[in-house]
């Protein structure tokens, strides 16, 4: 066995140090420090691509945070991390559960009811103040026909002086709502995250989960560093394959190899991809499809596309700048990249939309964006 560890290289695992996150800690902790006053946070958005360290920067912090509570007495500080439902319905079931509620029915109330006669009740008569972390918090704004329910959801929150804290990948989730006093009071306070490119700060993680989780050679260091840095910094890509490399080398090796994780590499990728599409909205991932069938393409073309396909399935099309906004978060995923192409001699050029993820083939990413859309 050369496998230490396992849970380690879990995607919920909360290490004792975050590298290359500090500034985010900090500036986290500041905005949770409010609390120690009676006073709820100014609501908070975590925002960017996925594997840049959103969830576990929370986590951490608001550990840390919770652990100084505890010093202190101030035993009425309680959270609560949910990943967002469809519905806000659903949402308010799921935090009456993780809040310890158990007795409130799945049917027959709405979920101002449930916040009101449950929640609200709970907290109350406990005299909690309650930190929220809301994961995936664009998928309540994702239908358009329960996005007015899901603005009055969050704002009923704010109103009631929960500290809410939002993390999404999309980077301009404030198009998705329309409520100007929802979004006055949401999007004052951002914290973007951007992708790990420091060669060091890469090599430190890398280090510290394997040191932790499996006995290894010790070149594999400098190689998963240069291939995170080629798959744009991705830390729970590089989490993944490590997992997959270790579950590898413990069948029949002594320590964990370069020739571990060369095995384990399109294993990892496809899965990986799977997921990310799985959180995407039926738009975006109908979007998607479009752009890597059409690559080179302007974002005019490929709107027009959109359009067509979405016409072709009888589905909900989004407005032409929101589409454009799309195709910005997922430049920013570092799917698609905007390059200059040329027109010819004395016409200039124009640009275009291609495939920058190298972290998968585009006829396979093609294959499982049309599984996730079709079934």
């Amino acid at each position: 066995m050369i496998i230490k560890n396992l849970d380690a290289l879990d995607l919920s695992y909360i290490p004792k140090e975050l590298p290359g996150r500090n500034n985010e800690i900090k500036t986290l902790y500041i905005k949770l420090r409010s609390l120690l006053y009676d006073k709820a946070i100014t609501p908070i958005l975590l925002l960017g691509p996925p594997g840049s360290g959103k969830t576990v920067t929370c986590k951490y912090t608001l550990q840390k945070f919770l652990d100084n509570v505890l010093t202190l007495n101030k035993m009425n500080i309680i959270s609560s991390f949910i990943s967002c439902k469809n519905t806000p319905m659903k949402t308010a079931i799921e935090l009456c559960y993780d809040l310890g509620i158990s007795n409130v029915p799945r049917r027959g109330l709405s979920f101002d009811e449930i916040l009101d006669g449950f929640i609200f009740k709970f907290l109350d008569e406990n005299r909690y103040q309650l930190i929220l972390i809301l994961d995936e918090f664009d998928r309540l704004f994702s239908n358009r026909r329960i996005r007015q329910d899901s603005e009055m959801f969050i704002y009923h929150l704010l109103e009631k002086k929960i500290s809410l804290i939002g993390i999404s990948n999309f980077l301009f989730i404030d198009k998705k709502i329309k409520d100007d006093r929802l979004k006055s009071r949401l999007f004052g306070s951002k914290l973007v995250f951007s992708r790990y490119h420091d060669f060091n700060i890469i090599k430190d993680i890398i280090k510290q989960r394997l040191d932790l989780s499996v006995e290894y050679e010790s070149d594999v260091v400098s190689f998963l560093t240069a291939h995170t840095l080629k798959n744009l910094g991705d830390i729970r890509y590089l989490i993944l394959l490590i997992k997959e490399s270790a579950l590898l080398a413990d069948y029949d090796s002594k320590k964990l190899s370069i020739k571990h994780v060369k095995q384990a590499i399109p294993l990892v990728k496809q899965s990986l991809i799977q997921h990310i599409i799985s959180k995407f909205p039926m738009d975006v991932k109908i979007l998607l499809m479009c752009i890597l069938e059409s690559v080179p393409c302007t974002r005019e073309m490929a709107y027009q596309k959109y359009v067509h396909y979405c016409n072709k399935m009888d589905t909900y099309c989004a407005g032409k700048d929101r589409v454009f906004d799309f195709i910005r978060d997922l430049i920013s995923y570092g799917f698609i990249e905007n390059v200059k192409k040329g027109l010819g001699k004395g016409y200039g050029w124009v640009n275009k939309l291609v495939y920058s993820y190298e972290g998968c083939e585009r006829d396979i990413f093609i294959k499982v964006i049309k599984k996730s859309i079709y079934g």
